[in-house]
């Protein structure tokens, strides 16, 4: 009992049509994986080890932050590396860049209160410049008011003295 050559021809392109989808589901798979090896490519074994030492550094600095906050409270950072001795090495060395640093703060607090002072003085001095410009240029204008009304004044005279003149003239010459 063989099968007809329609049956035949229908289970070939039904077995032809599940290869299909499973070629196509391969290939999809195919590039999700490809995908995914470009992705870890993308990121080095070397940046990935870089990655996971910044992260164990940095917790580590916390847990040493932590520590030395704790064991510091109200004392300085140096007497209280000092005055324990179950610091670790670490321990020590961060007191100490914390104790430093803390030194460079002050100096730069004591530089930023000069220059504010040094900025108070400035705006002083020109604050009395332009106090002394406003006065010099009142006695300009007062000057400048002063020469107008002698020259007015003159003016006036001399006026005067031309009508004098001019009567003297007149009567003169009625004379």
């Amino acid at each position: 009992m063989g099968l007809t050559e329609a049956e035949r021809a229908k289970r070939y392109r039904a077995k032809r049509k599940e290869d299909k989808g499973r070629n196509e589901a391969y290939k999809i798979k195919q590039k999700m994986r490809n995908q995914k090896r470009k992705k870890v490519a993308v990121m080095t074994a070397k940046e990935h080890r870089a990655i996971k030492s910044s992260w164990r550094k940095w917790d580590q600095n916390r847990r040493i932050r932590e520590k030395a906050l704790a064991s510091v409270s109200n004392t300085s950072p140096v007497s209280a590396s000092e005055s324990s001795g179950n610091i670790s090495m670490e321990e020590k060395v961060l007191l100490t860049n914390y104790s430093k640093i803390n030194e460079r703060n002050k100096k730069l607090e004591l530089k930023v209160q000069i220059l504010k002072n040094k900025e108070i003085e400035l705006r002083r001095r020109l604050a009395s410049k332009t106090n002394q410009c406003k006065s010099l240029q009142q006695k300009l204008k007062d000057k400048a008011l002063e020469i107008r009304n002698k020259i007015s004044s003159s003016n006036v005279k001399d006026e005067k003295l031309e009508n004098l003149s001019s009567v003297s003239e007149e009567s003169s010459l009625n004379h």
